[in-house]
């Protein structure tokens, strides 16, 4: 872990155990991995004595009300001293990305917070917040914003990279590290999955050149669709929602010359839709086996064929109608509203992988 993020938990840490909280808190970065330790460092202050079953309670708040959320929290504790009542993907309540919630609806919170004395925690996590908005405004007045942004400048991103090859044994070149840390933006999952990878170069031990990073990402470029339609097809939400995190968080999509604003499209239809209307096809033929007739109608070789023929029996007509009836009216909502776009491809895929069978 950098200095900067070994500060940023050791200031975290020492107001949790301090009990300097507000009864509203927020957390909020780019990297998974940093939010769920920062949370578990919370929970583990909080119920090192137990009764954690008792008085954690987590929300959507994609899918769920400010009024629910402060409803839980008001709830006497059983068991414990307080309650935590966490409420997850809380960008659009803090003003960051996704749908906006109206201040209106979020008094309910922020009244919560002007108490001096309360049942629970309200925890927020969230990618992005926006100070300016009210509800994150008034948690940040009351300390109780924090901020595990993985990098603050370009130059944090350069020396994670050297870091991780140092700490593996290998030696890089400048330009390979600049050229990486262009490619691979500034989520830290991202960087270390495709440092993974790369490191399987010096295997024999030789170091690792600007050009062996050059040819990573031309190959992950082509590599980043096939690997989300064969999660998807498998029924794989964990796998499935990591590789669209890595495409959004990583910048190899706009290497292929795609803007920002086609990313989402281009995932729905090149992915998502061209696959599961194959896989439509492929039901016709299926009480038969006949991956003969399935690759003339398809136009593919009869050995791809017979993949797509084996994805297919993992879904029923019925499970395959209501995908690409969801396809459509998320082709819809991307080109007809400001919803955002990564949250809902994130909720057709789980809609997809959902075991119904």
């Amino acid at each position: 872990m950098s200095s900067r993020l070994t500060e940023l938990f050791s200031h975290w840490k020492q107001t949790v155990s301090e009990g300097r909280l507000p009864l509203v808190v927020a957390l909020h970065g780019d990297s998974d991995t940093l939010i769920k330790r920062a949370v578990e460092t919370l929970l583990d202050h909080f119920f090192a004595a137990g009764g954690k079953p008792l008085n954690y309670q987590t929300f959507d708040a994609r899918t769920t009300r400010p009024s629910q959320w402060a409803v839980a929290v008001r709830t006497s504790p059983m068991m414990a001293r307080q309650r935590v009542v966490h409420v997850t993907d809380a960008d659009g309540a803090l003003g960051g990305d996704g749908a906006a919630v109206a201040d209106d609806d979020l008094s309910c919170v922020t009244d919560y917070l002007d108490h001096t004395r309360g049942k629970g925690v309200l925890l927020f996590t969230a990618r992005t917040v926006n100070t300016k908005g009210k509800l994150a405004a008034a948690i940040d007045a009351a300390g109780g914003l924090f901020g595990f942004a993985t990098f603050e400048k370009q130059q944090d991103v350069n020396q994670f990279i050297r870091s991780l090859f140092k700490r593996r044994g290998i030696t890089i070149d400048e330009a390979a590290v600049s050229y990486l840390a262009d490619a691979l933006g500034r989520s830290a999952e991202a960087i270390i999955g495709e440092v993974d990878k790369l490191s399987e170069y010096a295997a024999k031990g030789r170091g690792i050149t600007l050009h062996d990073a050059q040819d990573m990402v031309q190959r992950l470029q082509g590599h980043e669709i096939f690997e989300l339609n064969r999660a998807l097809v498998q029924k794989d939400a964990v796998k499935s929602l990591t590789l669209l995190d890595r495409m959004y968080n990583n910048l190899l999509t706009s290497k292929r010359k795609v803007a920002a604003s086609g990313l989402p499209l281009l995932v729905l239809s090149t992915c998502i839709e061209g696959e599961f209307r194959k896989l439509a096809v492929a039901k016709q033929f299926e009480e038969t086996n006949d991956s003969k007739g399935l690759a003339a109608a398809l136009k593919l070789r009869q050995n791809v064929a017979g993949i797509i023929m084996a994805n297919a029996r993992r879904f029923t007509t019925e499970e395959l109608e209501r995908t690409l009836s969801h396809i459509h009216r998320v082709d819809k909502r991307l080109k007809s509203t400001s919803l955002s776009s990564k949250l809902l491809l994130e909720d057709l895929i789980l809609s997809i992988c959902a075991k119904r069978r």
